[in-house]
């Protein structure tokens, strides 16, 4: 079986992580976006509400990316293959690569109620926020943890911002692309089992 490593230098040797930088949907056509050049056209470059260029390093081979979507057909679109990027991409300077093949699922869900991507593994959810200002982005992403938690493990608000400071890791997704990026990693394991077999990002 193939190590799955790449050689940075003789002395360092980096365990690869493929996953695609990009995956979103059509943008929406009646909320501010950064990056629209005109009507229906928008830059690939800044990530959003629609998801896009969100350089999240765990959507790796089994995780689940939630997108809202915005125009009927939905109009998925993909690249940006990497075989490994840290979080923050802190210069552009990734392990690029080219996918020979991508594989998908795409389910649709009937009116979930978010209005920002999540995503989730097999040991996290993910909340996202994305904005020019990275402490915007923070409060986006803590905002939908909020929102998160309230809904699916049922606490109230109060209880759910205290659980998000004490159990919830908060991460740079990336600085480089116009929309700075933040998610919140939710561990799964912190809720009972039952609890956790009830809780659905949709």
């Amino acid at each position: 079986m193939p190590r799955k490593v790449a050689r940075f230098s003789p002395s360092i040797t980096l365990p690869i992580g493929p996953f695609q930088g990009t995956f979103g949907v059509a943008a929406p056509e009646d909320r501010e976006i950064v990056g629209r050049i005109g009507p229906g056209i928008v830059s690939s470059v800044p990530p959003g509400p629609h998801a896009g260029n969100i350089d999240l390093r765990e959507l790796q081979e089994g995780s689940i990316l939630y997108i809202p979507v915005w125009q009927p057909g939905g109009k998925i679109f993909t690249g940006d293959s990497h075989a490994l990027q840290a979080d923050g991409e802190v210069n552009l300077t990734a392990l690029e690569t080219g996918m020979r093949e991508v594989r998908v699922q795409v389910h649709r869900h009937e009116q979930p109620g978010w209005e920002w991507p999540f995503a989730e593994n097999d040991s996290h959810w993910m909340a996202m926020g994305m904005h020019r200002d990275l402490n915007e982005a923070f409060r986006i992403a803590l905002r939908n943890t909020i929102a998160f938690l309230s809904r699916r493990a049922r606490l109230t608000r109060h209880d759910a911002y205290g659980l998000a400071s004490m159990a919830v890791n908060f991460r740079i997704t990336q600085v480089v692309d116009v929309n700075q990026g933040v998610h919140a990693m939710i561990p799964k394991e912190i809720f009972a089992r039952e609890l956790r077999e009830t809780m659905r990002v949709a």
